[in-house]
């Protein structure tokens, strides 16, 4: 049995362009510092954020149409656009390993097969650290089959979708208060609040919520200047929240964590925004050049420690004494693999594990 769902709208050229600017980002955070760029203390989690959003926004227009929903074909369509290149990396994670002489943990290496590592804490960070996100996304991919059939069983108002969605968004804020405020180990805390797959629930549900209303909205027009000027302001309070993030912790009387999911309704308001706008106003971000990239962004996200390590062991050596060259060297040679990872591994892979289950599969949109 599947879901009867509606026609949706597949997909939003601009939102691909939105992700290879959060990866890219997410990049800068990690090695930026090194060649003296100033970097704000929330930005990679908070894009990472974005991420779990972004997901359940475009899954929720590109797979609410009119036909059944399958879960089976659903999960093999996502694990196939997101396993090849996961499972590349962190090959070349342990080939980094090997080569530098570092130890290889392998209870972490079987947690990273089953895309299990966000479950234990401890265990997430010891091999390709932003592979965590994977192991997030697994559990979002099987959820969004569960919530999808939730909503049109109960046929639950758009209200209420809101209503619920800001229950959840709130419940995710009280327990990472209570957990930061416990006296677990830090590290435990840590790991619980930030990488522990059910506490992103809650920004991925704020995506889901968002893609509904998109297309229950899709024949009203909307003002394109306040729709951009909602992006515009949505963003900047992002980034006000990945400058202060401490300042604004500071406010309140208990620990507020404002880099993880705090900032998923800014982020659905930002997504929601964007995708909404007329065509003409959303073009800067459709070009072909900024899509591909867009289309590459996991590659460059997945593939971001493994390629440092051997760049800095085979090139790097030769720029130590220019730090922003060897950092813009650096992200040339990651782009490089990225693309060379999309066209030459990603797309042929989903080609062949989706051909074996062809006639089955219900969406080809690269999310």
């Amino acid at each position: 049995m599947g879901t009867i769902l509606k026609e949706g709208r597949a997909r939003v050229d601009a939102l691909t362009t939105l992700r290879f600017i959060a990866a890219f980002l997410v990049v800068v955070y990690h090695f930026g510092p090194s060649a003296g760029i100033p970097v704000a203390s929330g930005m990679g989690p908070l894009m990472v954020t974005f991420f779990f959003v972004l997901s359940g926004f475009v899954l929720t227009i590109a797979y609410m149409k009119g036909h059944m929903f399958k879960p089976g074909p659903f999960l093999i369509n996502r694990l196939s656009r997101v396993c090849p290149a996961f499972y590349a990396a962190l090959l070349l994670e342990l080939f980094s390993r090997w080569l530098y002489g570092r130890p290889i943990d392998f209870s972490a290496v079987g947690l990273n097969l089953a895309l299990a590592q966000a479950w234990v804490p401890g265990q997430v960070m010891i091999l390709n650290p932003p592979g965590w996100s994977l192991s997030v996304e697994l559990f979002l991919y099987i959820s969004f089959p569960l919530i999808i059939a939730a909503i049109f069983a109960a046929r639950v108002s758009m209200k209420n979708i809101f209503m619920l969605t800001g229950v959840a968004w709130l419940a995710t804020q009280v327990v990472s208060t209570v957990i930061i405020a416990s006296e677990l180990p830090l590290i435990t805390a840590h790991d619980l609040v930030s990488y522990f797959p059910p506490m992103h629930l809650c920004s991925f549900i704020c995506g889901i919520s968002c893609g509904v209303y998109f297309l229950g909205t899709l024949e009203y027009e909307n003002s394109p200047s306040r729709l951009a000027a909602a992006a515009l302001i949505s963003a900047a309070l992002v980034v006000l929240g990945s400058w202060k993030s401490n300042w604004i912790s500071q406010l309140f009387p208990f620990p507020l964590v404002v880099e993880t999911s705090l900032l998923a309704p800014l982020f659905a308001v930002m997504i929601f925004s964007v995708a909404k706008l007329p065509k003409a106003w959303r073009y800067p971000l459709e070009k072909p050049s900024f899509v591909f990239l867009g289309e590459i962004s996991f590659a460059l996200y997945i593939f971001q420690v493994p390629v440092h390590w051997l760049y800095e062991r085979w090139m790097g050596a030769a720029l130590s004494d220019i730090p922003i060259a060897r950092l813009v060297l650096f992200v040339t040679v990651l782009l490089l693999v990225s693309a060379g990872s999309f066209v030459c591994l990603e797309k042929p892979a989903m080609r062949f594990i989706r051909r074996l289950y062809s006639g089955r599969s219900v969406s080809a949109y690269h999310v």
